[in-house]
């Protein structure tokens, strides 16, 4: 790995959570996943667009609205922060694979890069997608017609 490869990894494993053991971290981290995704139902329910319903084609509404959000200042009108919203952006997305492409199945893992620290994520071997960041749509300079998190999706899907 490089040296600016190592840094970058470095100061990722700095942000995420640390716990004594793995036991303890999958507990944590699923629960966190569950409120997330609990949070982004709620929200769901404030959007006229879109809905929560773990379909594919729902990550385009998402997506939509994360803009209409970001243009008008309008997280805070749904009482979130940008942050926390890219959090619901993440795990629901990881949800979606979940629920519509069989094997892909949700995991915690230690950080190779730092010890006692872990992250969360889906994967179908040998693929793994951590999704402890948050998680927002490719700027719209490379992102016209605004569904890149349906892009990134069916990407890993096939």
């Amino acid at each position: 790995m490089s040296r600016a490869g190592l840094k970058a990894a470095n100061r990722h494993g700095s942000k995420l959570p640390e716990f004594p053991n793995l036991e303890a971290a999958q507990v944590a981290l699923f629960a966190e996943r569950d409120r997330l995704l609990a949070l982004c139902r709620e929200l769901g329910q404030r959007s006229a667009e879109f809905r929560c319903c773990l379909e594919p084609e729902s990550l385009k509404a998402l997506e939509r609205w994360y803009f209409e959000l970001l243009d008008g200042d309008g997280f805070r009108g749904v009482g979130v922060s940008r942050e926390e919203f890219e959090r619901c952006i993440a795990v629901y997305f990881g949800e979606v694979l979940v629920r519509n492409r069989s094997p892909f199945g949700w995991f915690v893992r230690e950080f190779a890069f730092a010890r006692g620290r872990y992250e969360i994520g889906v994967q179908r071997p040998p693929l793994a997608i951590m999704l402890s960041a948050p998680m927002a749509p490719e700027p719209r300079e490379r992102n016209k017609r605004q569904q890149s998190l349906w892009r990134r999706y069916t990407r890993y899907a096939s």
